[in-house]
């Protein structure tokens, strides 16, 4: 009987994960409704990933901005359930870090809500 027990409860522990999960995707239509700070929410589409040279995904794309600070957080989630999450900082000199993608003049090319005449420091992610 307790063993009994310890699998129900374990299996509805699991449930609960599951579903949390998938409410916190960054996929997730609902979670981009209903979020002041989403600039663009693409359910399906190709695409492009600011790493050199640029990747393409097919998936979704769900892109945030932070305040009034001119950050950009991307989340491309391609249909075999991985994906990048992408931080875009505005560069101060028009350089970047080894460790990041310089994109000169991002605007409009990689999005309407990115700073006209901007160059970004973009550092990626996989999860």
């Amino acid at each position: 009987m307790m063993k009994k027990l310890c699998i129900a409860i374990v299996c509805i522990a699991l449930s609960i994960t599951a579903v949390s999960s998938a409410l916190a995707a960054p996929d997730n239509g609902n979670k981009a409704a209903n979020n002041p700070t989403v600039v663009a929410y693409y359910p399906t589409g190709i695409h492009a990933i600011p790493t050199d040279p640029v990747t393409y995904v097919t998936g979704t794309d769900l892109v945030t901005m932070r305040g009034d600070s001119g950050q950009i957080e991307a989340w491309y989630t391609g249909t075999d359930g991985h994906g990048i999450h992408s931080v875009w900082n505005l560069s101060k000199d028009g350089t970047c870090p080894a460790s990041m993608v310089l994109i000169v003049n991002a605007y409009p090319t990689w999005g309407s809500y990115l700073t006209p005449g901007a160059s970004y420091c973009v550092q990626n992610n996989t999860f």
